[in-house]
Formats: structure tokens, sequence, C-alpha cells
């Protein structure tokens, strides 16, 4: 079991660059496509509690816009930045004759505050599993508050779950009114979740009203009212515990300056020397990418679930074998758990649940990724056999594998498999090289080669002649009717790629760019694609909302395309990296509602911002390589475990001096785009060369 010394929280003090929660913009994202939640939270947490302006919908996936001005509900619990509605647990609602409209609105990591219909106070602060409220009703007189644990999130338009949502519902209340306990079953994206829940007020009730089994409404003698709660994923007990543990008394502010101390403690382990509005950026990336996985364990144990692996794998987990270290064991830990439990790693999971949404076993490529970088805390054979069963062995629970298909053709023929076959074949290609890596550095050799052959089906669908990927069918033959501007979605239209189309998912051979390039025939046949699809227009055929933030046929907004900008490195063209990587950031980052360009889908947007600023990207998020790009402030240092430090340096840096003459590491030239994984974490510093496009050089 390795050990960490982290630093961070007490030097902050002292570092006047150290990222703090007050660079942190919490309303970043929570208009446009952000789908973020303003919500009081800590670091990694089961608990978000915060307002849902609307719901039902796929512009609602989090409950809350910040446009809207009027508060429907506080709920507490919220996903960050998905494209599914779901969760919006226990509903509490102060009453007024008046519309809830909303004002004086304010946030911080932690902490969450609205003046509502001109008078009524409501605050939040957080702690891992449960939360405060300090309610002051002003002129709206004494305190009346609805309980509604029927209130969910989700996608009342088009989903049955609407119907069935809430099941065997329960709740009771004790202690002359001021305690309140209950369970249920919510049905939705995420299936069959258990919520129990312990709530408590400060003082006893005038009055208590069972409005139904479900609602209640409870009255005070007086204008301000304190409650506390706490949510357990497996029992009453469990949620008892938790609020007993974390919020023994009624310290408001005491509550508060601890999630505030748990948030210093991760963002001090950057700094940054940059202008005010990329340092709001990094540090409200940062705070993003610490909202999740979400520790679903009851106090004191530890089970992460909030794994948007097709998301997460590529930047975010990369990010995390960085900057929280610590907690990769448990990562993995708790994947091995799910597949314990489900027979299957997780794909995209919430509460222990698996959605299955999305496609590709990206659990896969983060545990190997963490192996492959030397950590040790998990039963790496047990993560094995996760990863072989899983990859190998059909299950009736798992909607998009057929590896029958898929080993007896060598990709996933269109007219077998109607939707997303290229897609895919593209992502399970990837994860079996993964795999492929994870048994050779166990010794199991006799594993490789079929994990190899999988690995390399990205190119039985890669026509030479219109240089995209395509749909194949069955006999061999391209798809005729191909369009490479036709988006797909699921299952909504018969197409071959998922939430893209040709042009975004031709570059999606992550565990092989330099092939990829042999591919295309020469480096300048590879360029000249990248170019064509930076220069086109945008229209695409069909309307998927998750293509969005587009430059050209580049979708920023969404994960496909995240590592294409680097792709120009290994044609030759690292300037042209710089300049795309510049002109992103510019263009689609900024500390504002409508301040992302997509969903954040977990982290995994922001986690793209801070190698963005860094200067590097893992585009294969396996084994520790990150691809020289351009660096986005001054200064950064991360502060890592056992007291070391890495500090990146952009000299010159300005909105001219965006080209990369040289890059050298502790003084001696990089050799080559590469930088590794061991190289960033024994410390040092990374000084980049910054200059005017005449001045740039070739790496």
């Amino acid at each position: 079991m390795r050990h960490y010394i982290y630093v961070a929280a007490a030097l902050a003090a002292g570092r006047a660059f150290a990222l703090a929660p007050e660079d942190v913009n919490i309303f970043t994202g929570t208009s446009g496509d952000g789908h973020t939640h303003p919500a009081a939270v800590c670091p990694f947490a089961l608990v978000q509690a915060g307002p849902d302006t609307g719901r039902g919908t796929w512009a609602y996936c989090s409950g809350y816009r910040y446009e809207d001005k009027c508060v429907e509900m506080f709920s507490q619990t919220h996903l960050n930045g998905t494209g599914c509605p779901d969760l919006g647990d226990l509903g509490i609602k102060p009453l007024t004759d008046a519309e809830l409209v909303k004002s004086r609105e304010r946030a911080a990591p932690g902490f969450y505050a609205v003046r509502l219909a001109d008078t009524i106070d409501v605050e939040i602060a957080a702690a891992p599993h449960s939360a405060i409220y300090r309610l002051d009703f002003g002129a709206a007189g004494d305190a009346k508050i609805l309980i509604d644990i029927d209130y969910g999130l989700g996608n009342l338009e088009t989903d049955t779950w609407a119907i069935k949502r809430v099941t065997d519902a329960a709740m009771e209340f004790g202690g002359d009114g001021r305690v309140l306990e209950g369970s249920f079953v919510r049905e939705g994206w995420i299936p069959h979740r258990f919520v129990a829940f312990s709530l408590e007020f400060d003082r006893e009730p005038a009055k208590v009203e069972r409005v139904s089994e479900r609602q209640a409404i409870v009255s005070f003698a007086s204008r301000e009212v304190l409650l506390k709660l706490a949510l357990s994923t497996k029992s009453i007990a469990g949620a008892k515990g938790n609020l007993a543990h974390e919020i023994p008394d009624w310290n408001f502010d005491g509550v508060k300056e601890r999630a505030r101390a748990q948030w210093a403690e991760l963002l001090g382990r950057v700094d940054a020397v940059a202008d005010g509005e990329r340092r709001a950026n990094l540090a409200t990336a940062l705070y993003h990418l610490f909202l999740q996985p979400n520790n679903i364990a009851d106090w004191p144990d530890t089970l992460y679930s909030g794994f948007s692996l097709w998301d997460t794998a590529r930047a975010a987990h990369p990010l995390y074998t960085m900057l929280v270290p610590e907690r990769v064991g448990g990562f993995v830990s708790s994947m091995i758990a799910h597949h314990r439990e489900h027979g299957f790693l997780p794909l995209n999971a919430h509460w222990g649940k698996e959605t299955q949404c999305m496609i590709g076993t990206h659990a896969v490529a983060a545990i190997a990724d963490a192996y492959l970088k030397g950590f040790r805390d998990f039963d790496a054979e047990a993560a094995y056999d996760a990863v072989h069963e899983t990859l190998l062995t059909s299950h009736p629970d798992r909607l998009k594998e057929s590896w029958d298909v898929l080993d007896r053709y060598g990709y996933y023929p269109c007219d077998i498999i109607l939707y997303e076959g290229a897609s895919r074949t593209l992502e399970e290609a990837f994860d079996a090289e993964c795999a492929a890596r994870f048994a050779r550095a166990l010794g199991k050799a006799a594993d490789v080669p079929r994990y190899e052959r999988r690995a390399g089906a990205w190119k039985n669908l890669f026509d030479r002649e219109t240089l995209f990927m395509r749909g194949k069918d069955s006999k061999g033959r391209w798809r005729e009717d191909f369009d490479p501007l036709l988006l797909g979605h699921e299952t909504d239209w018969p197409a071959d790629f998922t939430e893209g189309n040709a042009w975004q998912w031709t570059w999606s051979v992550l565990h092989d760019a330099p092939g990829l390039v042999e591919a295309f025939g020469s480096r300048d046949a590879f360029t000249a694609k990248l170019d064509a699809m930076f220069a086109m227009s945008s229209d695409c055929v069909g309307d998927v909302g998750d293509v969005s933030g587009m430059i050209g046929q580049f979708v920023q907004g969404n994960e496909p395309s995240h590592h294409v900008p680097y792709l120009y490195q290994f044609a030759g063209r690292p300037e042209k990296t710089a300049e795309w990587m510049r002109t992103i950031c510019d263009t689609f980052f900024h500390p504002a509602p409508d301040g992302m360009p997509g969903n954040e889908d977990c982290g995994e947007m922001s986690a793209w911002y801070v190698f963005a600023c860094l200067g590097f990207y893992p585009v294969d998020p396996c084994g520790g390589d990150y691809v020289i790009g351009a660096p986005q402030v001054e200064k950064t240092v991360l502060h890592l475990a056992g007291g070391r430090t890495f500090t990146v340096v952009a000299e010159n840096l300005s909105a001219e001096n965006r080209y990369v003459r040289s890059v050298k590491l502790n003084g001696v030239p990089l050799d080559g785009f590469i930088i590794r994984h061991e190289d960033i974490m024994r410390g040092g510093t990374l000084v980049f060369e910054m200059v005017p496009e005449q001045g740039r050089a070739s790496l």
C-alpha cells in the first residue's frame, strides 16, 4: 500500500498562485449544453444539494438552468453534466403564496444560497453524505416546508419511468415531528435505485400535515429554521449514521467551512499563473473533475460509482492518476466490485447500478492505465479476471457487446448490427489493445494474440478510397448509401456511428495513431483530411444534441473529437496543433453559465481543458504517454505525491505567441513530442518556448 503526503492545504496560504475555492465559478456550464449544477457538494461526494428549475427533458439533465427565473424544488442528488436526466432525490420546498422567483443567487464549493420571492433566504452547506439548510422566511412569516419523496428528475416526456418512478416508499415522523426518516426505490435511467434518508429539524414543528404517504408539509411558529439530512444507498440506519458522524450539531457555518477546507486542499494541488479568465476556467475545471466518482458507501467505508467511462477514460482518469493518486486504487477496486455484482465491468454506472448507456468497455482502459503506471493498491489478478470475462464472455444484461459477431467478422457488420457498428468496432479495438497491454504486463502471454487481433479491427473499416471509416456488411461490401455527414445516435435511426458522423469518428484509433497516419498513405494526405475537417461547413445530416461546439466538422462538445487536434503531431505539423488548441480554448471556454461547448460529462470536458492548459494530452489514455500540445497558461505547478512538484512554464505566452519553438524537460530538449507519466511524477520542470507563427519549429 503506497502512502501519499500532501502539503497543499498547509501551504496554500503561503503560495500566492495556489488555486482556491474563490477562483471557482460554480455557475459555469449551467446554461447552454453544459448540464452542470450549482449544488452544494464536497469532493467525490454522494449528496449534491441544491435548486432545481426544471425537469423532464434533455435540457434539464441536471435539473437546473441558470437563465430560469424560478426555483421549482431543492433536491439532494444531481448528475454533473450528463446527457440523461435522473436523480433529484428528496424534494424540499419552502412554501409561500408568491412564486419562487430567484435572486441574490451565489455559490462556492460546498455552499449554495439564494433569495426566493424577494423574501425567503435559503442557504445550503454540504458534507459527503449529508447537507444542512438554513432558511429564513423573512416577511413571508412563519416557516412552512414541503417534503416530497415522490419528486425526482427524469425524462417525463418520453420515458415510461415516469409511470413507475417511485415504489416501496415509506416515511415516518418521530421526535415530536423533529425527525423524518424513510426510504424508497426509484426507477429511471439509473434502474431500481434504493434511497434511504434521515432528516432532522432544529426545533419542534407547530404542525405536521401528511399530504400523502410520500409528501408532508411541516410548519413552524418561527420564520427561521435549520434542517439537516443525510442519505444512504443501503439503509435508514446508514443514513442516520452518516448524519450523526458528519453533522452532529447545528453549526451551519462549521459545515460550510469544513466543505471549503476539503475543496481548498484539492484545488491547492495546482498553482497557476494566468489571467483572470483562464485562472477561473482552470479552477472550475478541477472543481468539476473532482465531483465524481461518488463514494456511495456509508461512512466510514468506500465504494465509488459515478463512472461515465465512455467519456472519462479518455482524460479524467489519466488526470486522476496525477492529481488524486490516493483514490485511484479505490476507483479500480470499485470497478472490480461492480464486476462481482453484475458480471461485467461498469460501462456507465451510477449509484452502483448500470445504465447500459454508450458503447465500448472503457473501464478496461482505466484499469490497465492504472496498473501500467505502477498502481498496486488493488487486486490486479481480480482486475484482470474482470477485464477478461467482460471482454470475452457474453452477458445477457450487456446490450452492446456481441463478441461472437465481432470476432467472427473482425468488425460489426452493418447488416447485422444495425446501429453504431462502426463506432462500436473502433471503441472495442481500443479496449482490446488496453487488455493486451494489461495481459502482457501480468505475464499472461497466451491471452495477448486474441486481444491484438481485435485491436486491429479498425483497419477493416477504413476505406482507403474515401479515406473515411465507414460501415461494411457481412459480405465485406461497403455501405452503399454512405454519407460522411450523417449523424448517428444510438438506435434512433440506422447509422454506423454514435453521437457523430464519419468526419468525427474516422480519427478514433486512440491506440495506434501512427498506424492511422500510415493508413492514409502519407503524412500529407492525413494532414489534408484534418485540414478539410476544420475548414468545411458545420452542417450535418440529422440532429444530435451532443454534437455541439463545432469548428467545421470538428466537435469540441463531444468526446470522440477531443484528441483530434493533437493528431497533427503524428503528421509532423505541431504548429497546427498549437493553432487549434488556442482557438478552441479561446472560443469555447469561459467562466460563465454558457462557458462550455457541450456536456460536462462527469468531469471529462473539464479534464480536457486542464490538459490543454498544461500543454500535453493522453491521446492514447492507457499506459502513460502524453502528446505535446501548446500550454494555455503562463505557469502551472502540480503538487504531487511525496511532496514532489512538476512545473510547466510557457515562456512569452500570448495571443500571438501561441506556437512552440522548443520544449525542454529539466533543461534537456525533449526527444520527440511525447512526455511520459513517470517523467511527470518524478517531479521536474517542463519549459515551452512560445513564439509567433514565423518563429515556430517542428518538434
